[in-house]
């Protein structure tokens, strides 16, 4: 990738972080901390699943077994913003659940091994040092019946 963006060490600790923070926020629909981590655009889809979640009285289950890496795979800048595209292989259940607590998707037991690109942009000019949620590639390995978070790239 082009070495005009840089990512220190403790960037891609937080590229984790936020993969952790976006699976948990999304399962339990916490659309205030989403709107702090992505993009007006990835949250609108994002919003959408979680609507469409609720109106079927619908949970999400997700649990993030292990994070077994994160990986740069891309960087771009364009103008005045930067993206860094990063890699991310994790084991997770994912299942949703109906009102009465039992599942009608997915297992909430079952490990899945899944690889996905997410990708981050920032302002570079931006007083907000914070990178958000800009795409996310399907997922490669494991199908996932109840995907842990909707992809925004077909």
């Amino acid at each position: 990738y082009p070495l005009s963006v840089q990512m220190r060490p403790s960037n891609i600790d937080g590229a984790k972080g936020a993969y952790s923070l976006i699976l948990e926020a999304f399962a339990e629909g916490n659309r205030e901390q989403l709107k702090d981590l992505l993009t007006d655009d990835v949250y609108a889809v994002y919003d959408q699943a979680i609507t469409d979640r609720e109106a079927n009285n619908l949970t999400q289950v997700t649990d993030l077994a292990r994070l077994k890496g994160a990986e740069i795979v891309a960087a771009e800048k364009a103008g005045s913003l930067a993206k860094i595209s990063v890699q991310f292989e994790a084991e997770l259940s994912s299942a949703l659940v109906d009102a009465d607590g039992k599942t009608v998707d997915g297992d909430p037991d079952l490990l899945s091994s899944i690889s996905e690109v997410w990708t981050f942009e920032r302002k570079l000019k931006s007083k907000d040092p914070n990178w958000h949620l800009a795409d996310v590639a399907p997922s490669e390995g494991d199908d996932l019946e109840a995907d842990p978070t909707p992809d925004t790239t077909a």
